[in-house]
């Protein structure tokens, strides 16, 4: 159901802009992007601390092995070489910064951010915590990490494109204050399919003055 302009605005995007020929496949793709906006109707954004146990801190070259293994656990594919360890290590000496939550020395989550100096803005991606830590909120705490320490580099805008199947993360998201601004239909081979993904936005200076 549709309940209010900004989401019937989404809802006529998505009709026009999609090609299924299945209207079955059309009436989907129009629930979960509907669903992404009532998610943001209902969501608080009051970030909980990490528990004690949990220290978060920005990975080095040393942690591409631990890295790809998180990646590996979560992601049947991807459209990147992200299990390859020279492909991790050319990213992090170019623009793309990686974050990891540690439990014991044990990678439990792990982020990265590809950043745009010059355009001001980063894409904060490849969110991914292994089965048994996912109870524990921690895209959350990476996703707080990453805005300070973009803030700290002088960025004024992230962006995040996420699977629109993903209501756990779209939650996230919007409690962390994300605008959602639409769907890429079938746009992405992701996890052994292809995949509509949600684009989302955040302004995290008041000095946001150039835009994506």
């Amino acid at each position: 159901m549709i309940y209010n302009e900004a989401q019937k605005v989404i809802a006529n995007k998505i009709e026009i802009t999609t090609k299924l020929s299945n209207w079955r496949d059309r009436k989907w793709q129009l629930k979960y992007s509907i669903r992404s906006l009532e998610v943001s109707q209902n969501s608080s954004s009051k970030t909980r601390k990490p528990d004690s146990k949990f220290t978060i801190r920005q990975l080095t070259e040393k942690d591409a092995e631990p890295i790809i293994k998180s990646y590996e656990e979560k992601f049947v594919c991807y459209p990147f070489p992200i299990y390859d360890s020279s492909y991790i290590i050319d990213t992090m000496r170019d623009n793309v910064q990686y974050f990891g939550v540690e439990e014991d020395g044990k990678l439990a989550a792990v982020s990265s951010a590809e950043i745009d100096f010059k355009g001001a803005n980063a894409e904060v991606t490849d969110f991914a915590t292994p089965m048994d830590y996912q109870v524990n909120g921690l895209v959350s705490f990476l996703l707080a990490e990453m805005e300070e320490t973009m803030k700290k580099l002088g960025i004024t805008t992230l962006y995040i494109i996420a699977r629109l199947k993903s209501p756990a993360m779209t939650k996230t998201f919007f409690k962390a204050d994300y605008t959602f601004t639409g769907t890429l239909v079938n746009n992405t081979n992701i996890a052994g399919t292809l995949e509509s993904m949600n684009v989302y936005y955040k302004h995290i200076s008041n000095d946001s003055n150039k835009v994506l």
